[in-house]
């Protein structure tokens, strides 16, 4: 399970990365080397042998992290996917335009 409270931001591509206290932009762009980015969050997911993964994005452009992944717009029921396997991946709507929605700074 990862949970991530915090901001997030997206690069021209569209991609999305988690900030830190030290995550720094240039020119309103994330210096990447200061953030973590989706991919190695993807990644490590790919890599871990656990059967349940679940990622619980509370940031800014967090349905940017789901663009690309197989999705469900129904839940099936709770007990029977807690005995199963897969991902969940909890996060906000897709992203919207550029220059809409979140107005934080880092």
């Amino acid at each position: 399970m990862l949970y991530f409270s915090g901001h997030g931001v997206t690069d021209e591509g569209g991609r999305l990365y988690l900030t830190t206290v030290d995550t720094q932009l240039v020119h309103h762009s994330v210096r990447r080397a200061t953030a973590v980015a989706e991919d190695f969050v993807k990644a490590a997911m790919q890599r871990s042998r656990s059967r349940r993964q679940v990622i619980l994005l509370d940031c800014c452009h967090s349905g940017a992290f789901a663009e690309g992944l197989s999705k469900s717009t129904s839940l099936p029921e709770l007990s029977s996917y807690f005995q199963g396997s897969g991902r969940m991946v909890l996060a906000g709507p897709p992203p919207q335009r550029s220059g809409e929605g979140c107005h934080c700074t880092i």
